[in-house]
């Protein structure tokens, strides 16, 4: 199962694997992976940064501004398409793994786009909502790349 956890409340002995899916890393905890093929180019962070900073950050910015940016960057990427590869592989194998980030909410957060993406692909993602949708924006994509 995959499982996503905010950075402050994860307990990284609970599961078999932890990935950090950050692109600036303040810190890691002994035990984490850190993955950055699957947060954020360093351009959409900062476009993050500067919503947030402004009080402009709400869920239209997210789902019209950072979820297509964010699909389009992890769709053309092709090491980030091999580690959510890697992510299925490993849930099938049975193991638990927990996506974390510093984002406190997870509705408006890169790792929740990345469990759509999981889930779209078979996963068993453990949630705080059904994000299947944003699979169909990433095969779309995918296939508009090609």
């Amino acid at each position: 199962m995959i499982y996503l956890c905010d950075f402050e409340k994860i307990d990284v002995g609970v599961y078999d694997e932890v990935w950090l899916i950050t692109r600036r890393n303040k810190e890691i905890k002994l035990g984490m992976r850190l993955e950055q093929e699957l947060a954020p180019s360093s351009e959409l962070l900062d476009v993050y940064l500067d919503l947030r900073d402004n009080g402009q950050w709400n869920r239209e910015a997210f789902d019209s501004i950072y979820v297509p940016a964010f699909i389009r960057e992890i769709s053309e990427n092709t090491k980030a398409g091999r580690l959510l590869q890697e992510l299925c592989s490993k849930d099938l194998e049975g193991k638990s793994i927990c996506l974390v980030c510093y984002c406190e909410d997870e509705t408006m957060c890169h790792r929740s786009i990345v469990a759509g993406v999981l889930m779209g692909k078979g996963a068993k993602v453990i949630a705080d909502a059904d994000y299947l949708k944003y699979y169909a924006l990433y095969e779309k994509c995918r296939k508009d790349a090609e």
